[in-house]
Parts: structure tokens; C-alpha cells; sequence
């Protein structure tokens, strides 16, 4: 059955009306948003983090409060996630234009329009969004490369180790 689904839960998500389809692909890309927070907790992936913090904001977003007002570090890590959701659709489909990318940039949207000044002669929404994934893409491509190395790795045969001299016991 693939009728859209009206319901009040299904307007929490933002997906009234949307497809079981589409809410299937919403629950699987939520458990790669959380999987992603994980992996990038374990040690290969500090360097990756460091930088995608200290980044920060670009600079054609000017700060609406005083210098330190900035975004907090959790903040910063979630915008992060957010970023590798977004490229795991593109890597897949090859567009952003996805209702789960939408949702994906309205998040981003709405963390740094409390911070941010909001560009006034931008055509579109999503215009500090859009600044911000452009700027930390290299990043997030640095995610992906490292998980594929890490993948590569892990496929390679374990070498053989020579096994341990018996000693006999009297």
C-alpha cells in the first residue's frame, strides 16, 4: 500500500503525507544519522572531528550577538552529522533534491538562524545552510574517505603469525 499517510505523527516528522516508502527511508536514514554519531567517537576519527569544529561558520555569516555568542561544540558536531546525512543521499542518488535532504537543511537552517544574521538578498531559504555545507563538504568527504579505508583494511586476509614453541612440562 502506498497511499500517503495523514497522520499527526507523520506531521511531527515533517512527512505529512508522505508515502510508507518514504517513511521507510526516513527510519533507515535516521539509524545512519545515529550509527554516524558513533563512528565518529571512535579514535580514527578525532582528526576528522577537530577540523569539522574548527571550521566553525563561514565567513559571510556575520554573528548576531557578541564574539564567543557562537555555536556551541555539540552544535557544531550535530551540523556535522547532519552534513554526512546529507552526502550519504548524494553519494546514493546522485541529487540533494530528496524531502530527506530538505529536512536535513531545514535543521541546519534553523540552528544557525539563532546565531546568524539571516542574508537578506538570498533568493532562498536555505542560503546559511547551503554557505555551511559547501564549507565543511571537504570534511565530510574526509569521513567517507576514512570510512573506506577502514573498510579496505578490514578486508585484507589477517596474516598468518607463527605459531608459539611448546614447552613441555616435566
Amino acid at each position: 500500500n502506498q497511499l500517503p499517510v495523514f497522520t499527526e505523527q507523520t506531521a511531527k516528522l515533517g512527512m505529512y503525507g508522505a508515502k510508507p516508502e518514504d517513511l521507510l527511508r526516513k527510519a533507515i536514514d535516521t539509524v545512519q544519522h545515529e550509527y554516524a554519531h558513533n563512528i565518529t567517537k571512535f579514535p580514527q576519527f578525532k582528526n576528522i572531528i577537530k577540523d569539522a569544529v574548527d571550521i566553525g561558520i563561514p565567513s559571510d555569516l556575520k554573528l548576531k550577538g557578541k564574539p564567543g555568542d557562537a555555536l556551541s561544540i555539540r552544535d557544531l558536531e550535530e551540523l556535522f552529522t547532519r552534513a554526512i546525512d546529507i552526502e550519504r543521499v548524494y553519494r546514493k542518488t546522485g541529487d540533494i533534491n530528496d524531502p530527506i535532504v530538505d529536512l536535513d537543511l531545514q535543521y541546519i537552517q534553523s540552528v544557525l538562524d539563532k546565531k546568524y544574521k539571516k542574508d537578506k538578498n538570498a533568493p532562498y531559504d536555505y542560503s546559511s545552510a547551503l554557505s555551511y555545507i559547501n564549507a565543511i563538504r571537504p570534511t565530510v568527504v574526509n569521513y567517507f574517505d576514512k570510512i573506506e579505508e577502514i573498510v579496505k583494511d578490514q578486508s585484507l586476509p589477517i596474516p598468518k603469525t607463527p605459531k608459539q614453541p611448546t614447552t613441555l612440562r616435566p
